[in-house]
Formats: structure tokens, sequence, C-alpha cells
């Protein structure tokens, strides 16, 4: 009896951690992968801001990312959306992403708590923008011309 116990918790234990699929403010989660060629850049678990509200409110008021969170801004279409920096307490690295996954442009972003607030716009149209901790993604070497996959979490097919 006591060896099916001990059993039970070590193959307890060998399980795979369970992936959070919702962050603790709501927002759906996923994995963004950085690549060159075939080498890993970075790996984040990003929140996904896919609607007009979560990009609006982006990571205002957000006081602390770990080197390996972030958030994914998604668009249904490519285009020239800009960003600003209103009331985000932290300065950001952003990397703006093709439809194709290809990074076309990589930036610094400064925090801004009063008007005039600078814009900052991609070198070329993308669908996806994903911001870090400054310093996380050019840390990595994250520049245009490298890829991006992002993997959403609970998802199927």
């Amino acid at each position: 009896m006591a060896l099916a116990a001990l059993l039970l918790v070590a193959c307890g234990s060998s399980a795979a951690p369970v992936q959070t699929s919702v962050s603790s403010r709501g927002l759906p989660l996923a994995d963004a992968t950085f690549h060159r060629g075939t080498s890993t850049l970075l790996h984040l678990t990003v929140e996904v801001a896919a609607t007009q509200a979560a990009q609006e409110k982006g990571l205002m008021g957000i006081r602390h990312l770990a080197a390996d969170q972030g958030m994914a801004f998604t668009f249904a279409t490519a285009g020239d959306v800009a960003f600003w920096m209103k009331d985000t307490l932290i300065p950001l690295d952003i990397a703006f992403v093709d439809a194709a996954g290809r990074v076309v442009d990589v930036q610094r972003m400064v925090p801004c708590t009063a008007d005039p607030c600078t814009i900052y716009h991609a070198a070329g149209p993308f669908t996806v923008a994903v911001e870090t901790g400054a310093g996380v993604l050019t840390g990595a070497g994250v520049h245009a011309g490298d890829t991006m996959r992002l993997t959403r979490r609970g998802r199927t097919g």
C-alpha cells in the first residue's frame, strides 16, 4: 500500500505543468517566440490585446514586466497603427511583425505622462506588435528580418 502511494506521488510530480490560457487581467495568453534562421532568440509569455479596449489600455499602469513577459497587439489586417506611451509607467521595447511573421521594425519607447506624447510608427505594415520591458528585445538581438511565431494557448486546430 505504501509503495502504491509512493508511486502515485512520484507520477504526479513528473506531470507537465498546466499552462494557463488567461492572464490575471482576463486577457488571453500566448507564446511569442522570436527566431533568426533555426536559432531561437527569445521566448515570451504574452497577453493578447485583440480588442480595441484591450489595445487602448495596453500596458498602462503596469509597474514591472518580467524578462519573459509582454503583450501582443493583434490586428486583422496589415496597417500602420500608431503606438504611444501615455500613462505607461515603464520604458518598453516594441517589435512590429508582418502577416508572414517577419519582424519589420524594433524600437524603444519611453513613458509619457503629459501631452504631447511621442507617436511610434513601424517602418512598414504589420499585423502584430509585441511589447516587452525595455532592453528585452534588443538584448536578445531581435531586429528587422528575424521571424516571430505567436501561438495562442488553449486553442486547438
